[in-house]
């Protein structure tokens, strides 16, 4: 090689480092690496901190709507900070987790003197439990346990006796979290029957969602008019229409309408011009003479009232149907809805009851939920 280049590559010669300057380059990067580390786990306590106030904001405003006194306000908030600091919410989403709360709380000595003397007796988380799950309900929620029905409502009772049963319709008279009392006149000719353990079957039909059968079993009886059960979870879901549903593999229509519009609809059974709006595709996977479910990537809400159209086999549709969404049930991508019909044009209502009756014929009938 030339020497001149000798000279010019020599000046673009790598030496390699020395070991203090490897020393120093290993220091920066650990700094930094642990810099990175710490400024991520503050933003990670930041961000879960803010989780948490938002929870605590959407509970304090949960308190404030169902109208709670300053009281059972700070009653509330010290069951919650107590069992569930992170997640207060999680305290109202179940009055079976709110009752199994206040019985922890209330059995502890210790959480007892922190409370004071003013919170120190179960009345006051009744009182916050009768405000939060027993003045309402969710539709499309299946009722859990006999402890979220409310006092006023009707039970029926099955009686064992020994010739035939017998019903007897009672009244709910309290409802706590230990018990539920019933009330009926009736109760006095048939007491003997009431004795602690025995076992009733109850009926309970819930408005706008359906009737629901229990065990009950007698805790004591109270009076010639009162006795007292235990709680039940043992719920099972009946029909709540005498319609027979069948699964189907249906192309739906639907649009979403207005309560004036429904209304005009069964006064006259057209739909006025504003009904008429661009509307969204459903799969509609079971089908009765009172209602239907569908599948849908469209997000609704429960109570929306619905302009439907049904596309059958060979062309044949079904118009003419107005249903209220009763049930929503969400999966990852999609939403299953279930409707019931409030109003069915008479000769639809008889062309669906014969094409349930023909699919009938192919397939074994199963409970309906309509």
């Amino acid at each position: 090689m030339d020497e001149s280049w000798r000279y010019i590559l020599e000046k673009f010669r790598i030496e390699p480092p020395s070991p203090q300057a490897l020393i120093y380059y290993g220091l920066f990067v650990l700094l930094l690496l642990i810099g990175i580390f710490f400024a991520w786990s503050i933003f990670l306590i930041r961000r879960k901190r803010k989780l948490v106030e938002r929870e605590w904001r959407w509970f304090h405003k949960l308190a404030e709507a169902k109208d709670l006194s300053e009281e059972e306000a700070e009653a509330l908030v010290f069951l919650a900070q107590t069992h569930y600091p992170k997640d207060p919410q999680r305290l109202l989403q179940s009055v079976l987790t709110y009752d199994d709360a206040v019985k922890k709380l209330l059995s502890s000595a210790e959480n007892r003197e922190l409370i004071g003397s003013e919170y120190e007796t179960a009345e006051l988380f009744e009182a916050v439990r009768e405000k939060f799950f027993l003045k309402d309900f969710h539709a499309h929620e299946n009722l859990l346990s006999t402890r979220e029905i409310q006092p006023g409502q009707k039970i029926r009772l099955t009686t064992p006796t020994e010739a035939k049963p017998r019903f007897l319709h009672t009244i709910v008279s309290a409802n706590t979290s230990d018990a539920i009392t019933l009330a009926c006149d009736a109760l006095k000719e048939l007491k003997h029957l009431f004795i602690p353990k025995a076992t009733f079957t109850g009926y309970y039909w819930r408005a706008n969602d359906a009737g629901y059968q229990f065990p009950v079993v007698v805790r004591a009886l109270v009076d010639d008019s009162h006795v007292e059960f235990d709680h039940s979870e043992d719920i099972a879901r009946k029909q709540r229409r005498h319609f027979f549903r069948v699964g189907v593999r249906l192309i739906g229509r639907f649009f979403k309408i207005t309560e004036k519009e429904a209304q005009y609809f069964q006064q006259t059974n057209t739909f006025p011009k504003s009904a008429l709006q661009e509307g969204f595709i459903g799969k509609i996977v079971s089908l009765s003479g009172g209602g239907m479910s569908f599948l849908t990537d469209t997000k609704l809400k429960l109570n929306d009232l619905l302009r439907i159209e049904i596309l059958a086999e060979k062309e044949v549709s079904f118009t003419g149907i107005v249903g209220r969404i009763m049930r929503i049930r969400e999966f990852e991508k999609r939403f299953k809805v279930f409707v019931e019909f409030t109003a069915v044009i008479d000769t639809s209502r008889r062309a669906i009851l014969h094409y349930v009756s023909l699919q009938q014929r192919e397939k074994k009938p199963s409970e309906t939920d309509f």
